[in-house]
């Protein structure tokens, strides 16, 4: 089982066997943002192609869930609501999941989480989270007894 946690080759590997590829088929969809240089770096290491996005990270992550949409895997960090959407969408697909919170600005490198790792941490204990390091699957990011996706997108007029 793939564990966000774990080494990444180690989860290529895992991935790779339950899709029956090898890791150099395997394409992972990362954001194009600084923050992820040594990510990148270290996917295309291990022998999986990285194909860039500038955005849509939800539509990445649904793609995973299906065939023929040479997606495997999405990685790197994003914001919280598209994560909570995106394991409510996989959950509804049966797909899979796994999500942590990143409370040092040093590690997000934009400037949008609050101004430094402690008072981070403060406020996600005001807020009565215990274990901030903890991984969250879908199941625990979209809890509801019966979840519900619906999405659409916009296109440029042909």
């Amino acid at each position: 089982m793939l564990i966000l946690t774990s080494p990444l080759r180690k989860n290529l590997k895992i991935l790779s066997e339950c899709l029956n590829r090898t890791i150099e088929e395997l394409v992972v969809v990362v954001m194009d943002r600084p923050r992820h240089k040594d990510l990148i770096q270290e996917i295309r290491q291990a022998g999986a192609r990285v194909r860039l996005i500038s955005d849509g990270d939800v539509s990445a992550a649904i793609s995973c869930a299906f065939s023929g949409t040479n997606i495997h895997a999405l990685m790197g960090i994003g914001a919280a609501p598209e994560g909570v959407i995106s394991a409510a969408a996989l959950r509804c697909l049966g797909g899979h999941f796994q999500g942590q919170l990143i409370y040092d600005p040093e590690v997000v490198k934009t400037g949008l989480i609050g101004e430094s790792k402690e008072s981070n941490l403060a406020r996600l204990r005001e807020m009565g989270i215990t274990n901030p390091d903890k991984v969250y699957n879908a199941e625990e990011l979209a809890s509801g007894k019966t979840v519900l996706f619906a999405a659409c997108g916009i296109t440029p007029e042909l």
